[in-house]
Formats: structure tokens, sequence, C-alpha cells
């Protein structure tokens, strides 16, 4: 991207950025709102895909990622001590030096 339309993209960034904190204040108001709609089914929907119940508190989310996440670290430490094995043409060079 040219220097001149990254300019132009940091602009229109910046002009468009009132306009969309206008609409996420919107969430706030008492009403029906579509954002808001979405956000709801964004977060069940991902509570889903990681087999969470839909009545966890914010703090039982991020505990139950952080069990998630300890469980993938050590997991990935066992894999990474286990030895790729040697094709036949490595082992016979290691064995001549």
């Amino acid at each position: 991207m040219s220097l001149k339309r990254h300019a132009n993209a940091g602009r229109r960034t910046i002009r468009h950025a009132p306009r969309l904190r206008a609409l996420y204040r919107t969430l706030e108001l008492p009403r029906a709102n579509p954002l808001k709609d979405a956000h709801a089914a964004l977060d069940t929907a991902v509570l889903t895909a990681y087999g969470f119940p839909a009545d966890l508190s914010d703090e039982q989310i991020l505990e139950n990622l952080l069990a998630l996440n300890l469980e993938r670290a050590a997991g990935e430490a066992k894999a990474a001590k286990v030895k790729k094995p040697q094709k036949t043409c490595e082992k016979h060079a290691a064995e001549k030096l």
C-alpha cells in the first residue's frame, strides 16, 4: 500500500470512529437493539463451542478458560519432550561420526 493510500485509510478510520462509538453507546439503551442481539448470539455460540453452560458468570468463564489453557500448555510441553525419530540415512550418518 502506498504511503498516500495508507494515510487516506487512516483518515477514513478516524472519520468513522465517532459513528462506531455512537453505535456502541446504543447498547446502553433499554430498548431492543440488533447489535445487542448479535453480541448475545455470539456469546452463546462461543460458550457452546467451548462446551460451557450458558449460565456461567464472567469469573467462571475466565476460570474455565484458564483451566483449558493450562491443560493445553501441559499437553504441548509433554509433546515437545518426545523426540522425533531419525530417518534411517540420518542414523547411519550419525553412527559413522
